[in-house]
């Protein structure tokens, strides 16, 4: 009966629960049931105090995400530098490693696009040293 009365306790006062309390309970036989429904109920409170402070963020406009982390290293290729320092401004190196293997005219003009269209910040010497390291590591073969 002591411990119906403690859970009834914790669900008026559950407002003001912060924290999680300590709670003394003796296991015997006769109250060993008792004291199981009283810590489920008190894990109960504590979950959804869990969810209403979770949905409490997500009604402010709060929404937290955790993406994963996809480490991707570009190819050791001559101009592997220079596409660090102006592609990577945009994309990221995965972004880079999956494009399709194309002509070295089909990685030419989409440096120009990159460049003219989008303002990547590239001189002529680097969009040369782009296209040659992007046909090194995804051109495709010269037909012979």
């Amino acid at each position: 009966m002591l411990a119906t009365e403690s859970i009834r306790q914790c669900i008026k006062s559950a407002p003001q629960i912060t924290k999680l309390r300590r709670i003394r309970i003796i296991a015997t036989k006769e109250n060993m049931k008792s004291a199981m429904l009283m810590v489920l109920g008190v894990a109960l409170i504590a979950g959804n105090f869990a969810l209403a402070e979770e949905a409490a963020k997500q009604d402010a406009g709060i929404v937290s995400i955790t993406l994963p982390i996809i480490e991707t290293k570009l190819p050791d290729a001559p101009g592997r530098q220079t596409v660090l320092t102006t592609c990577v401004l945009c994309h990221s190196p995965r972004y880079i490693t999956m494009q399709p293997k194309v002509a070295r005219a089909a990685w030419t003009a989409g440096v120009d696009k990159m460049r003219k269209t989008f303002g990547a910040p590239m001189t002529d010497a680097q969009a040369a040293e782009v296209v040659n390291y992007l046909v090194a590591i995804r051109g495709l073969e010269p037909a012979k």
